[in-house]
């Protein structure tokens, strides 16, 4: 299933410092989009199953198939958002092994999870939509599970790329859930709030 990615506009005033500095860094973007790439580290939610691979961390008293993996992608432009929507683009592992025969191994893409995002000068706000959530049969891994290393792959994804010092400098994140109450509650928790340096 693709994922959803809906971005929202930036408020502000078009007198505000913050603001234009966005805009110019915005029509910078567009004028070498298609012409810059940039080889980035991206992290994401991945599922073993169908190997005989698992996670040391156990879930409810058994062995986890599932664990935070990082990948190389070549994207256009590095704006936060460019880089939380890499988490959610689908993976199949190459294999030399014949019988490995498994085509998407992203949870994110597996589970129907979807991200919205949100931006201005100085917060990115992000929410994992769990509307159309679903628990793939071949998939033993819990909804909360799911969200906690989806949020753990933006984490480590934004800082990974965003890896300089200055803890109270930059933009802070938000990510938070949305969707079904009943989904909402399990992992409620989850929801957190980090600085990501702006300069790489």
């Amino acid at each position: 299933m693709r994922t959803r990615i809906a971005l929202a506009g930036c408020p502000g005033t078009a007198h505000s410092t913050g603001v234009k500095l966005f805009f110019v860094l915005l029509s910078t973007l567009l004028s070498v989009q298609g012409v810059t790439k940039e080889f980035v580290r991206v992290y994401q939610p991945l599922s073993m199953h169908e190997t005989d691979s698992s996670n040391d961390l156990a879930q409810e008293g058994t062995l986890l198939q599932a664990e935070v993996f990082s990948r190389p992608m070549v994207l256009s432009g590095a704006f936060p958002e460019d880089l939380v929507k890499a988490v959610a683009t689908p993976c199949q592992p190459p294999s030399n092994n014949p019988d490995y025969t498994v085509q998407e191994v992203n949870l994110v893409v597996l589970c129907g999870l979807s991200f919205e995002l949100a931006r201005d000068e100085e917060k990115l706000s992000i929410w994992i939509d769990l509307k159309e959530y679903k628990k793939p049969e071949e998939v033993d891994v819990s909804l909360s599970k799911v969200c906690e290393m989806t949020v753990e792959s933006i984490r480590r994804t934004l800082r990974s790329y965003y890896r300089a010092g200055g803890a109270e400098a930059g933009i802070e994140c938000w990510i938070r859930f949305t969707g079904p109450e009943e989904r909402v509650d399990q992992v409620e928790h989850l929801a957190t709030r980090f600085m990501v340096p702006l300069n790489s």
